[in-house]
């Protein structure tokens, strides 16, 4: 019996610690809680000298192709023995058929998939993919979406590493155990490093037998990276989407009719200051030479509300808008994230 203790308690701690790599669908953990620490890993790379090449991994169909053996047998070695039944009771005998116009075809039998809008199913495939085998590389997974990391001192050794090793042997093979099905023309590979006469470096990474495209701007959860974490790309692609909505809000305070301030003011926040507040807590994009095109685009938001003309003095548009200025906002934002993940850890 201590035995069987033992290796109980040893099996919650070893999943316990790949649990910390998967953020989706769990209390407490939002798309921003997970770009946070890939951006702070790959930042601390940079202060010793170290490059990050990732590859971002995508699943063809993931909930689709979910074996329910497989997701039973995974289950049956960490979780009761009533669980695993009401897990089967769920799975078991499901059905489907399909209707074209006065045709219908024969009743099939489902082997694989989740049972679509179930309250369980996201779990279940947290569940079914928490025993990803552990590599030399940092994982980052949202759900389906994972990215794999790796540093080192030099290309070759960052590209060896990432291409002909153990880390991706480990998961194809594991993709082909548990009849995952990654996409090698979706799945793309990158690079970071502050080497500014190497930025049109590309890694060479192969899968299954495919070279992977790189990718020098990936978007990882709505958030698009470059090379050195300037955010360039991000914080332009943000500020034109604002730029659209500032039209919108321009229509709505007419000069013949208009919506009143208190109106105009929700709107705002709805529209615009909602894309600014994402993933705002990122140090970096704070600290980033691009955020005034962000902050412009917020000022022509506020002109609208308070009807200043464009010449008004930019300090004085937060407080006639009452609007709490960009440090601030930032500021609540990484307190409220903290706050958070704090109370999911209790």
């Amino acid at each position: 019996m201590c035995a069987t203790s033992c290796l109980s308690a040893s099996s919650c701690t070893e999943s316990l610690r790949r649990w910390k790599d998967q953020a989706g669908f769990r209390q407490g953990w939002s798309t921003c809680v997970q770009v946070t620490p890939l951006t702070t890993y790959i930042e601390n790379g940079f202060k010793r000298n170290l490059k990050t090449g990732a590859i971002f991994l995508d699943l063809t169909a993931a909930y689709n192709t979910i074996w329910h053996t497989g997701l039973l047998a995974n289950l049956t070695g960490s979780l009761p023995s009533w669980f695993v039944s009401a897990v089967e009771l769920l799975l078991r005998n499901r059905r489907f058929r399909v209707h074209m116009g006065d045709k219908t075809s024969a009743w099939r039998t489902q082997k694989n998939c989740l049972p679509q809008c179930s309250v369980l199913a996201p779990t279940l495939f947290n569940l079914y993919t928490n025993d990803l085998p552990v590599t030399l590389c940092r994982r980052f997974a949202y759900a389906d979406d994972i990215y794999c990391t790796m540093q080192a001192q030099i290309f070759a050794e960052l590209q060896c590493d990432v291409t002909a090793n153990t880390a991706r042997a480990h998961i194809t093979r594991y993709c082909q155990q548990w009849r995952l099905k990654p996409s090698a023309s979706k799945t793309i590979a990158s690079a970071f490093h502050l080497q500014n006469t190497r930025a049109t470096r590309e890694l060479t990474v192969l899968m299954n037998g495919q070279t992977l495209k790189h990718d020098f701007t990936p978007v990882y959860l709505g958030v698009t990276l470059d090379c050195t974490l300037s955010y360039k790309t991000h914080l332009s692609k943000t500020a034109g989407k604002l730029k659209t909505r500032n039209n919108l809000l321009s229509k709505l305070a007419g000069t013949t009719w208009g919506a009143i301030t208190h109106t105009l003011r929700t709107t705002a926040l709805a529209l615009c200051y909602s894309m600014e507040k994402y993933c705002c807590p990122l140090s970096s994009v704070g600290r980033s030479s691009f955020t005034h095109q962000v902050h412009s685009q917020l000022n022509s938001s506020m002109c609208p509300i308070t009807g200043c003309l464009r010449s008004t003095p930019v300090p004085w548009l937060p407080v006639l808008a009452n609007f709490a200025p960009p440090g601030l906002r930032r500021q609540a934002a990484t307190a409220e994230m903290v706050s958070r993940i704090l109370l999911s850890l209790l």
